[in-house]
């Protein structure tokens, strides 16, 4: 079992993170970053140099800058997701705002990081990644789905919260359409975000958009 810090060396073992930029030096330093933390890692300046070594090798872990060269990031996350479908894609963007983190899940990203990216972060984000924190379920007709680890533990209330949240309502809005004050918004979301363990607004929509749960948002 894994600790919330420690994931132990060996279930690391043949994870492969790849990473995707046109930027050497940036390559380089997260190359560095990930194999002093315990990682396996590679790099491709070009997403043609990617595609062709995915193919041969299906990375875990994708770092991908939103732009390489004048190839569009988003583009790629795709044709990653036909490679692995549970691969953890590592988008990383100049100041991403809403639009733009919710473009990228809907399009494969599993994380958003803004630049300059906190390396503490992202090795924590890829480590907590590896310990899975949704499942595959089978419901009474044998039809796999996702189920959100944390979400039966929301309430009536919370659940409307999130649903609000999810479709771009501030707290002030969300407030008035369901007759409560903004701090009590604030409050449920703050419950939200523990329990569906997000870190932040993005991550909530991460975790929402990036598979169904048992019950209905």
């Amino acid at each position: 079992m894994y600790t919330n810090d420690v994931i132990p060396f060996h279930a690391l073992k043949n994870k492969l993170v790849h990473i995707v930029d046109h930027d050497t030096k940036t390559c380089q330093a997260l190359l560095l970053l990930l194999r002093m933390e315990g990682f396996e890692a590679t790099f491709s300046l070009t997403a043609e140099d990617f595609l062709i070594r995915a193919e041969r090798r299906t990375p875990d872990v994708v770092i991908v800058n939103s732009l390489i060269g004048n190839f569009s990031g988003l583009a790629l996350l795709p044709q990653i997701r036909r490679f692995n479908p549970s691969c953890v894609i590592v988008m990383i963007a100049d100041r991403p705002d809403i639009d733009e983190t919710i473009q990228a899940i809907k399009s494969g990203a599993t994380y958003v990081f803004g630049k300059p990216v906190d390396h503490e972060r992202l090795t924590w984000t890829i480590r907590n990644a590896f310990r899975q924190a949704v499942c595959m379920v089978e419901d009474e007709n044998g039809v796999s789905r996702v189920s959100i680890t944390g979400f039966p533990l929301l309430t009536s209330k919370e659940r409307q919260v999130l649903e609000l949240i999810v479709n771009g309502d501030s707290s002030k809005v969300a407030g008035k359409k369901l007759n409560i004050s903004h701090r009590t918004i604030e409050v449920h979301r703050a419950h939200i975000m523990s329990k569906l363990k997000a870190r932040n607004v993005a991550d909530l929509m991460r975790v929402v958009l990036s598979g169904n749960s048992q019950a209905p948002v």
